[in-house]
């Protein structure tokens, strides 16, 4: 059915009733849908333009904002699985081309917690379950499914895509604090959401954690991006998802009209 089908009554009547419910509930579904991500996006927004950051040495318990630089964990650096490149955290995926379409191999992303300095102490950010958003990710191709990027090329059967957070890196994290009594043990379960990780024994001068808070419409958002970019890219995608819920919700009122009024 193309545009120009929508805007004809006539057209739109004579549709099979099977075509007719396609169109009707897909679009709606892609209006409530967009409307609901537009306006998850700007509260996300608007939560993180409206929480001050803290300090790690006087953060209060609960949800809080942090601006540091991305530190190993005593357990130390972590190699990426594609570059080979030393890094706190990482993301990657491997893709092969099948036909037309990429089909994923592999991929995954590290769980290993790390450390946030920023200048007043130290605290264990916990990966897991954190929305996570790089600025840099690299991308390139290849003969076999782990090509290095030194033997990349511009197109391939292979697609490598990896995220990291190196040492050093600048870290924006919202989500959980806690302060808790004993040293935090690099691995252990001190968080929830590591409850099923394998402990290790050796232990950290850190005594706070962030980690994914136990609110579902609290966010757990984690970037190397700063803070003003991170909110202007969320207003971006509430924008998006509202524009985009006027013109799929307009497209089903017009097919509701014309069948039915």
């Amino acid at each position: 059915m193309s545009l120009n089908t929508l805007f004809e009554p006539a057209l739109i009547q004579a549709l099979p009733d099977g075509e007719f419910w396609i169109y009707a509930a897909g679009s709606s579904l892609i209006a409530g849908f967009a409307l609901y991500r537009g306006l998850k996006a700007i509260a996300r927004a608007r939560l993180i333009e409206n929480t001050p950051t803290a300090k790690i040495r006087s953060a209060p318990q609960g949800i809080v904002e942090l601006v540091g630089n991305c530190r190993p964990a005593p357990a130390g650096v972590l190699t990426s699985p594609l570059s080979r490149t030393p890094c706190v955290w990482f993301r990657y995926s491997v893709e092969r081309r099948n036909d037309k379409k990429w089909q994923r191999v592999k991929g995954g992303s590290s769980k290993q917690l790390f450390l946030c300095d920023d200048g007043t102490g130290l605290c264990a950010i916990y990966p897991l379950g954190a929305k996570i958003t790089i600025s840099d990710p690299q991308t390139w191709y290849g003969s076999t499914d782990n090509a290095l990027p030194d033997h990349a090329h511009t197109s391939g059967r292979y697609r490598y895509s990896e995220e990291l957070l190196q040492e050093g890196d600048s870290l924006y994290a919202h989500g959980l604090f806690v302060s808790l009594d004993d040293a935090v043990a690099d691995g252990r379960a001190d968080n929830p959401v590591l409850k099923d990780e394998s402990p290790q024994n050796e232990e950290l001068e850190v005594f706070h954690t962030l980690s994914k808070p136990r609110s579902s419409n609290a966010p757990y958002l984690l970037s190397n991006r700063p803070q003003d970019k991170i909110i202007s890219r969320a207003r971006n995608a509430g924008r998006f998802g509202i524009i985009l819920f006027f013109i799929a919700g307009a497209i089903a009122v017009r097919l509701f009209v014309a069948k039915f009024l």
